[in-house]
C-alpha cells in the first residue's frame, strides 16, 4: 500500500503525456503510484507511457471509450492509496505538490486544491487563477477547486460513491457537492502547485452547451438529493446558464473565454 494513487485518464494525450508523467515521477514525495489509464487512444500515447521504466506507474487500457468519468473510475478500482490525487494528461505538477498536499491531508482535511497558472500549448504562462478559501459560497456557483490539482482521502470515495457516469462533463463538481454535503474539511493552498494547460484540442476548457447542461443537472440534483440551497446568487448564475443555452456556441465560448481573460 502506498500513501498516494495518483490517478491520470488519457485520451490521444501523446504530446504532452511525456511532460506530464515526467512532473509526477520527478515529485520531492515519492510514496506514490501513478495509475495511467488509457481510454482507447489512436494516437501513440502507449508509446509514450512505454518509454518510462519506472516501477510506480501502473498502466490500463479501457476496453471501449468510456469517457472521463468512466476512466477515472476505472483508474479508482485500482488505487491502493490513502489518498487519491488527480493529474491530466496535458498539465504539469510542481515539484513540491505531493509534499504539501500531503501535509494538509494529514494535519486533519479531507480534500486539498491549490492555485494554478495557465499555459499554452508550448508551455508559456498565460496568467494565473487563485481559489477563494470560501469553499460555502463558491460552491453553490460553481466548482470551487481546479480538478487536476486536488488530493483528496480516498475514504470518502469508499463512503460516498465514485464520479457519476451520470454527470460526465461536470463529474468533479458533483463530487464536490456530495463531499461538502457530507460535511467534509475543504483546503486551499495558495501557491500555485499546478500548470493547467490551454490548448486548441483540450475539452475540459471549453464551456459547451452540453458542460451547462450538466452543470445544471448537477445542481439540479444537489438541491433534491441534499435540499442544498443555492442562495440568491447560486440562483441567478442558474438563470444566467439557462440564458446562455438559447444563444450560439461559439458566443458562449467567446462570452467565457472573455470572463477567463479577465480572471487572470
Amino acid at each position: 500500500m502506498v500513501r498516494v494513487s495518483v490517478v491520470m485518464p488519457n485520451y490521444n494525450g501523446s504530446k504532452y503525456l511525456k511532460e506530464a508523467i515526467s512532473s509526477i515521477l520527478e515529485q520531492s514525495f515519492a510514496d506514490f503510484e501513478l495509475i495511467i489509464v488509457d481510454d482507447c487512444s489512436s494516437d501513440d500515447s502507449l508509446s509514450v507511457i512505454d518509454s518510462f521504466s519506472d516501477s510506480r506507474i501502473k498502466v490500463f487500457r479501457n476496453e471501449k471509450n468510456l469517457g472521463v468519468s468512466g476512466t477515472l473510475n476505472h483508474g479508482l478500482s485500482h488505487a491502493t492509496g490513502e489518498y487519491i490525487a488527480r493529474m491530466d494528461s496535458d498539465d504539469i505538477s510542481s515539484k513540491l505538490r505531493f509534499e504539501k498536499q500531503v501535509k494538509i491531508l494529514d494535519s486533519g482535511y479531507d480534500v486539498v486544491g491549490s492555485d494554478i497558472i495557465f499555459i499554452d500549448s508550448s508551455g508559456k504562462s498565460l496568467g494565473s487563477r487563485k481559489y477563494s478559501d470560501d469553499i460555502g459560497s463558491v460552491i453553490r456557483i460553481k466548482s470551487p477547486l481546479a480538478h487536476p490539482s486536488v488530493m483528496f482521502k480516498k475514504s470518502l470515495i469508499t463512503s460516498l460513491g465514485v464520479y457519476s457516469y451520470e454527470f460526465n462533463s461536470a463529474e468533479d463538481y458533483d463530487l464536490w457537492l456530495r463531499f461538502y454535503n457530507y460535511g467534509a474539511k475543504f483546503s486551499i493552498i495558495h501557491e500555485p502547485l499546478l500548470k493547467y494547460r490551454i490548448h486548441d484540442n483540450q475539452v475540459k476548457s471549453l464551456m459547451t452547451k452540453k458542460s451547462l447542461r450538466t452543470t445544471l443537472l448537477v445542481k439540479k440534483h444537489a438541491k433534491k438529493q441534499y435540499r442544498m440551497r443555492f442562495g440568491v446568487r447560486g440562483e441567478v448564475r442558474m438563470i444566467l446558464e439557462r440564458m446562455l443555452l438559447l444563444i450560439p456556441t461559439s458566443l458562449i465560448l467567446w462570452l467565457f473565454n472573455l470572463l477567463e481573460r479577465r480572471r487572470k
